[in-house]
């Protein structure tokens, strides 16, 4: 999610008590990875683990220790403990055609029973056959808008993932919502018994969200 420079610097003065143990980077688009801010985090947070694909591990290998960096192929699979968090680190397709050289990660995070999946830019066709090949479920999912405007894909997410509520992310220009996305899903929430829906959609934007 894009944040803006207040709320980023305030990740960066964060106490010892809020030091994250793993930094999960989907891909290495703009609005995913900035490499001057990941370097400069790192050498604040000496003991953070970075999880992301080899496009993005292989610019920060000049500066941050080898045994910090994990690196996701295509079409893998790995499982990494991060403090009491087991996190799946996966492969998934990336929305758009035009981007399929792009390796996107989805990462399954469980920790005290809960578990959350972030979907990263997976388009959620593909995504969703991969879920439901692994039965994967999750109690939350953090994702795009494209997992709940899209009819097919919205259905799927209490039958296939077992979600119960949805984090949608949504910064539209200038705060104006010209694709009606709260009217059409509420519409749907109502019509659907779709999950419950959770909007980020405002820049600096901080939300404590309960797993019910």
């Amino acid at each position: 999610m894009t944040a803006d420079e207040a709320a980023i610097e305030e990740l960066y003065q964060a106490g010892p008590e809020e030091w994250p143990e793993a930094c999960l980077i989907t891909h290495e688009h703009p609005d995913h990875f900035s490499e001057e801010r990941m370097r400069r985090y790192a050498r604040i947070h000496k003991e953070m683990k970075i999880i992301s694909n080899e496009a993005v591990v292989s610019r920060l290998r000049p500066c941050i220790e080898e045994d910090r960096l994990t690196a996701i192929g295509r079409g893998r699979k790995q499982k990494i403990m991060a403090g009491k968090t087991l996190i799946t680190a996966f492969s998934s397709r990336h929305m758009g055609r035009q981007y399929d050289a792009i390796v996107n990660l989805s990462f399954l995070l469980e920790y005290r029973g809960y578990r959350i999946l972030i979907t990263g830019d997976a388009d959620p066709r593909y995504l969703l056959r991969q879920a439901a090949g692994l039965g994967m479920k999750a109690d939350l999912l953090i994702s795009p808008f494209a997992y709940i405007t899209l009819r097919f894909a919205r259905r799927q997410l209490e039958e296939v993932l077992g979600a119960r509520q949805v984090f949608a992310i949504h910064l539209p220009a200038g705060g104006k919502d010209g694709t009606r996305f709260r009217e059409i899903l509420n519409a749907a929430q109502k019509e659907e018994g779709i999950p419950r829906i959770i909007y980020g959609n405002e820049l600096g934007q901080e939300l404590v969200i309960k797993i019910v």
